[in-house]
C-alpha cells in the first residue's frame, strides 16, 4: 500500500511510483533499467524517482542521452546537464549523437526529419539497455 502524505491521504508519488515497479516488473528479469533522459522536466523527474523512490530495488540504472543537434547551443547545454545529473546521482551515463545530415542514409519514405531523428534515438537507446543488460527502458513525455 503506497504511504500517504501526512497532511493529507493522497499517496505520495515516490510510493506510488515504488507500488507499481513492484507491481509490474517480471521477477524473471534483472533489475537493471536505462533512464532515457533529455534534460526537461518529465525525464528529470523519472531519473529522480527511479533512483530515489526505489533505490534499494534496481541492481543498476544508467542515464542515456541523445542529442539531435536540431537545436545546436540549447540541445548542448541540455547534454551537458544531463551528463552533469548523471553525474551527481551517481550513475553512468551514455550519450548518443545523430545529426540532421544523416537523414541521407534514410530510406526515401523515412524522409521526414522529426521522424528520423525519432528513429535514430530509439536505436540508440536499445543499444544502450543491450550493452548495460538491461530489458527495460524508461522514457518519460507528457501529453501536448
Amino acid at each position: 500500500m503506497p504511504q500517504t502524505n501526512p497532511s493529507c491521504s493522497v499517496p505520495t508519488l515516490e510510493s506510488t511510483f515504488r507500488v507499481k515497479i513492484e507491481e509490474l516488473w517480471p521477477l524473471e528479469i534483472p533489475r537493471r533499467a536505462v533512464l532515457a533522459v533529455s534534460g526537461g522536466a518529465d525525464s528529470t523527474a523519472m531519473a529522480l524517482l527511479a533512483r530515489n523512490a526505489v533505490p534499494d530495488f534496481f541492481d543498476r540504472l544508467a542515464i542515456a542521452h541523445f542529442h539531435h543537434h536540431m537545436r545546436e547551443e540549447e540541445a548542448e547545454e541540455d547534454a551537458r546537464f544531463v551528463e552533469n545529473f548523471a553525474r551527481q546521482l551517481d550513475l553512468p551515463f551514455v550519450r548518443g549523437d545523430w545529426r540532421p545530415e544523416e537523414l541521407r542514409s534514410f530510406h526515401r519514405v523515412d524522409r521526414n526529419l522529426q521522424a528520423a531523428a525519432r528513429k535514430a534515438r530509439y536505436a540508440f537507446l536499445f543499444d544502450v539497455a543491450r550493452s548495460q543488460s538491461s530489458a527495460v527502458l524508461f522514457t518519460a513525455h507528457h501529453a501536448r
